[in-house]
């Protein structure tokens, strides 16, 4: 297994592992009053998680050229973005507090960005050669940090 390999499997692990850590802390959350809105919120946050799903098999396995693939990032970017937004206002909105909208945002974050993070992990560990043919992706790991 070469060295890049090692690394994207010990990084999915961890991920793993901060899963696992927010199951854990998300099992509290669930355990107070408002538990049915953190359920929401993170119930919410995986079906976006879905939406990164899509946008990262559009980019990895379509691989449409430019200017597609940044319209592409861009629309699925803005609706995720836009939906945990109007889900935080609501929150806030219906209890009358900033911090509730807050944490409600925060849960639908951290869940569908565990999904993006999972799917992006899965595609370097297990689907590396997709990524390598990809010459946009190529040309992205050429670019000075």
């Amino acid at each position: 297994m070469r060295r890049e390999s090692h690394e994207s499997l010990a990084g999915f692990l961890t991920l793993l592992a901060t899963a696992l850590d927010l199951w854990k802390i998300g099992g509290i959350a669930l355990r107070r009053p408002d538990a049915a809105r953190t359920e929401r919120a993170i119930g919410v946050g995986l079906v976006l998680g879905l939406l990164w799903l899509a946008e990262i098999s559009v980019n990895d396995f379509l691989a449409p050229p430019l200017p597609a693939r940044d319209i592409v990032d861009d629309v699925f970017s803005a609706a995720i973005a836009i939906a945990i937004l109007v889900l935080a206002v609501m929150a806030a909105h219906v209890t009358g507090r900033l911090g509730a909208g807050i944490v409600t945002g925060m849960w639908s974050g951290l869940a569908s960005g565990l999904v993006a993070c999972c799917m992006a992990l899965s595609i370097v560990v297990f689907g590396i050669g997709v990524i390598l043919a990809d010459p946009l992706d190529s040309l992205e790991e050429q670019k000075p940090a």
